[in-house]
């Protein structure tokens, strides 16, 4: 396919899926914006990698099956983005991303994700023998690799093993606020976020009633009059000075 074919494509698909109930979590932009700034992302990828030579396709969004022991008893299952072969018979796995930010190589260094990936992709061939770890940051049309030695991985499944013991052993799991609950669906049900959404669906009469509201209430008149305290305080020093 050209540029401008793969563009019309994404065109057309667009406007046959997107529709009014997609929640976009950035109040700076707008649903246009989004879609402009996927038609930046094609372009670039595009021109980068035209004509798509770099290796064999062995498959897109494939599911791998990652055995953390040789007892079979703790695995994992993740879906490779895309898969391939170069013609020198190195593996790669890829990830693409989307995010605003671009990592530094000593983090994807330490990434998981992809190094247990690679796990489950060298238990699936018996030619597997090199493997590299690529990520696509589209939003700078960049690419970052990156490779596991195998002392690096089997420390990784031990790590795994002990993560997947605590979270088993774990009773109690406490909310965690962070960057991510503006992007979160369930607020609604979220020890941290419920009571904003239980509160909001109350009659004018029984919200002005509600104790959290009437702390906000209080809070929010003796702060104005703090403000007005500090500015009378401010007028009496500069009197003074003069």
């Amino acid at each position: 396919y050209s540029l401008d074919e793969l563009l019309d494509f994404y065109e057309d698909d667009w406007d046959k899926k997107y529709h009014d109930k997609i929640v976009i979590a950035d109040n700076e932009r707008k649903t246009k914006d989004y879609k402009e700034i996927g038609k930046k992302f094609i372009e670039d990828y595009y021109k980068r990698y035209y004509p798509f030579n770099q290796g064999k396709v062995l498959g897109i969004e494939r599911w791998v099956m990652i055995n953390l022991d040789d007892k079979g008893e703790y695995k994992l299952r993740g879906i490779i983005d895309r898969l391939n072969q170069t013609k020198d018979g190195t593996y790669e796995i890829h990830d693409y991303k989307t995010s605003k930010s671009l990592p530094e190589q000593n983090k994807m260094d330490e990434d998981r994700q992809l190094a247990l990936y690679q796990i489950g992709v060298q238990s699936m061939w018996n030619d597997v023998g090199s493997v590299e770890l690529v990520w696509h940051y589209v939003a700078f049309d960049k690419e970052i690799r990156s490779k596991r030695r195998e002392e690096e991985l089997d420390e990784l499944k031990k790590d795994t093993i002990d993560l997947i013991k605590k979270i088993e052993a774990t009773r109690e799991f406490l909310p965690n606020a962070s960057i991510l609950c503006g992007w979160c669906y369930y607020k609604d049900i979220c020890p941290l976020h419920k009571h904003e959404y239980m509160v909001g669906k109350l009659p004018a009469n029984k919200y002005l009633k509600d104790s959290g509201v009437k702390l906000v209430n209080e809070f929010a008149k003796l702060d104005d009059k703090k403000k007005r305290y500090k500015g009378k305080i401010e007028e009496i020093d500069e009197e003074l000075e003069e």
